[in-house]
Order: structure tokens, then C-alpha cells, then sequence
């Protein structure tokens, strides 16, 4: 019997993590990319686009103050490979993290019938199950 997270945002890595320092079987399921929407489509994008964008205001609050002159010049495709290499190297280290506990992280879309779960066409057996879903915003705990 195993224990089995589906979702692998912050929550669902959390209760993994426990559930790993417990020395308990367990098996971390996510769809796309591990971390959540935080680090792969939300804040932490946004947050680094935002200290960009006011890295360039204070440049011109400084410029206009005679503190620094010259011009910056934005390369938007490098900003943008830079933040997806950081993602990866993130997700790289919580992935490990997982790993280094024990939980078996697979990637794939799961299916619940009864008390087993399918992914990518292996079946798992659970005793406890919890479901950390972003795309219907729920979650839940069997």
C-alpha cells in the first residue's frame, strides 16, 4: 500500500516531503511540471519581469538625478531564456529533493478508479490519497 499525492504545486510536495521524512511509500504525481503555477506560469515569473521592470525606473529616476548615465538596453528573448533556465534548475532541485526521500515522482495525468490509480498505464494500489488539483481548484484527501 502506498501513499499517493496527486499534484506536485507546493502543497502536494509539502505533504510528499512529510510523508518521505516518515520513511513512507510514497508516489508523487504531476501532470506537467513539478513546483506548481507559482514557478512555472505565475508569481515567480512575474516577480522577475517586475524586478526588471523596476531595475529600469530607477535607472532613469537615477539618470535623471546625474547619478548614472548612459542607457540600458533590454534583450527581452534573453531575459526570457534566462527565467525558463532558472525554472528548470528549480524544479531540477525540488524534483531531487523528492528523490533524496524516497518519493517516486512520475509525470503524467493520473486516474482514480476505486482504490487504485492509474498513470502512463501502470496502476498503484493506494491506502491514502491526496489530490492537490489546479485545474479544478479542489483538493482532497481519501
Amino acid at each position: 500500500m502506498k501513499n499517493i499525492v496527486i499534484g506536485a504545486g507546493p502543497a502536494g510536495r509539502l505533504g510528499s516531503i512529510e510523508l518521505g521524512k516518515l520513511n513512507q511509500e510514497t508516489v508523487l504525481i504531476e501532470r506537467k511540471h513539478i513546483a506548481g503555477t507559482c514557478l512555472n506560469e505565475g508569481c515567480m515569473v512575474i516577480c522577475a519581469l517586475t524586478d526588471v521592470s523596476r531595475h529600469l525606473e530607477n535607472q532613469k529616476k537615477y539618470q535623471n538625478h546625474g547619478f548614472i548615465k548612459g542607457d540600458i538596453e533590454l534583450d527581452y528573448k534573453a531575459l526570457c531564456d534566462k527565467i525558463k533556465e532558472t525554472q528548470k534548475m528549480l524544479r531540477i532541485i525540488e524534483q531531487k529533493q523528492c528523490e533524496d526521500l524516497g518519493i517516486e515522482v512520475i509525470f503524467g495525468e493520473a486516474e482514480i478508479n476505486g482504490d487504485m490509480v492509474t498513470v502512463n498505464g501502470e496502476s498503484f494500489e493506494y491506502k491514502n490519497l491526496m489530490i492537490l488539483s489546479q485545474a479544478n481548484q479542489t483538493s482532497s484527501v481519501r
